[in-house]
């Protein structure tokens, strides 16, 4: 059975899930490259590698997840959006067309 992400609404980092046992693996590497809450996100319906994740630092980051997950600690996301001026409570990829990303701010 395969991981899948899920995220903490407490701390700003994204943790994996080991649906074999269903409990989180804190010793698992994690995508941690934003600075405050991750609020919400969301995979790519397009590229099953990719996610979208918005926070309570304002900023919407693109991820590119490694075939076969991941080995170490993500810092670095593939794109980093700095659009929003305050928190990003919503982020969600279009169903139906490619590489278009809706985001929403409180």
């Amino acid at each position: 059975m395969h991981n899948r992400v899920i995220h903490s609404l407490i701390q700003d980092h994204v943790f994996y899930l080991n649906f074999q046992s269903g409990r989180v693996d804190l010793n698992h590497p994690q995508v941690v490259g934003h600075t405050s809450a991750v609020l919400d996100l969301d995979w790519n319906p397009f590229n099953d590698n990719v996610i979208a994740s918005g926070s309570d630092d304002q900023s919407i980051k693109i991820w590119m997840i490694p075939d076969g997950g991941l080995q170490e600690n993500m810092v670095e996301p593939l794109v980093d959006l700095q659009y929003h001026q305050k928190r990003v409570g919503q982020v969600k990829w279009h169903p139906t067309a490619s590489n278009i990303l809706f985001s929403v701010g409180k």
